[in-house]
């Protein structure tokens, strides 16, 4: 377990990243984010700030204080609009782990923008049909979908930007007893990130098994249009100027950030494993998902901000 360090300036900002096949439930009226990620064979689960990472045990993890943080839903960014879900079908509730043996872990947080990076975009689909360049799968329809003039991306990773109001009321705590306390640092912001993640090639459809946490038949079966199986990424596009520096070892995957510093990359030529990524948001409201099918869509709420230009 981690203990703060003394600082003479305490962070303002945080930072939380996670990395791997993650679903985001987005509940508007609480003003809440869980975000889910499954068991997968060969993963890793670690989470840390600073140079070092820690394992992260299966539980559900949230703020010992919710007051600690408050969230950025008007947070600039440069991300393009990201796939997302604002009707679910119906009878549906959130898994929680220890519960459901197919999820690892769940994270609750304050309500934020929601930010997918890297982002690879999604094709116009054809008339009709259940897929597109990235994803396909039999609830395909419910996905927001690229048209012209307008853009979607899949984000392989998200960034959720807090103010915090009180750094040393600031915990991760899970019901299983694990918890997180975050390192000061001199830059005025700490950096959560939160990996999910094989540290090699993977054939595996990583974001079907997540996407059928959500009872969802999604599949992400556009390994064919990336460069052998990877998405090569420029950090410097993804964020607006003027925000805390978020920098290219930030957007590493598990596997980079192990590798030697001889076999890294370049800092403008990330490579992200797109098999053993992608991420999905989902506007989860339990009143909607408990209605009759017929109520659903009336109530289905519009699209999140921070999930598209602003």
């Amino acid at each position: 377990m981690k203990t703060p360090h003394s600082s003479t300036r305490s962070p303002q900002v945080l930072y939380v990243f996670f990395h791997g096949p993650w679903g985001f439930a987005v509940h508007e009226t609480t003003q809440v984010i869980t975000a889910l990620t499954p068991v997968c064979p060969g993963h890793q689960y670690r989470w840390g700030d600073g140079h070092g990472l820690q394992g992260m045990p299966a539980g559900n993890y949230a703020l010992a204080d919710e007051g600690a943080i408050a969230g950025q839903p008007n947070w600039i960014s440069q991300v393009p609009e990201q796939t997302q879900i604002t009707n679910m079908p119906p009878r549906f509730a959130l898994p929680r782990a220890l519960d459901d043996p197919r999820v690892h872990c769940s994270v609750t947080l304050p309500f934020t923008s929601l930010l997918g990076y890297p982002c690879v975009p999604r094709s116009i689909p054809h008339q009709n049909d259940d897929y597109d360049n990235l994803l396909s799968g039999r609830h395909f329809s419910l996905l927001n979908q690229t048209t012209a003039g307008d853009d979607v991306s899949l984000g392989l990773a998200q960034v959720l930007p807090y103010v915090i109001n009180d750094f040393s009321r600031l915990r991760l705590v899970s019901d299983t007893g694990f918890q997180w306390l975050p390192l000061p640092t001199d830059s005025g912001a700490v950096k959560l990130h939160i990996y999910a993640q094989t540290t090699g090639a993977s054939s595996e459809d990583h974001f079907s098994t997540m996407a059928s946490l959500f009872n969802l038949d999604l599949h992400l079966d556009g390994i064919d249009v990336t460069q052998n199986g990877q998405v090569h990424a420029d950090p410097s596009a993804c964020f607006a100027t003027g925000q805390p520096p978020i920098t290219a070892d930030d957007l590493k995957s598990l596997e980079e950030r192990n590798a030697p510093p001889s076999a890294r990359p370049h800092s403008r030529t990330l490579k992200f494993p797109i098999a053993c990524g992608g991420t999905i948001v989902i506007n989860y409201d339990p009143q909607a998902m408990l209605a009759p099918p017929d109520q659903t869509a009336a109530s289905a709420p519009a699209p999140m901000p921070g999930m598209g230009n602003m």
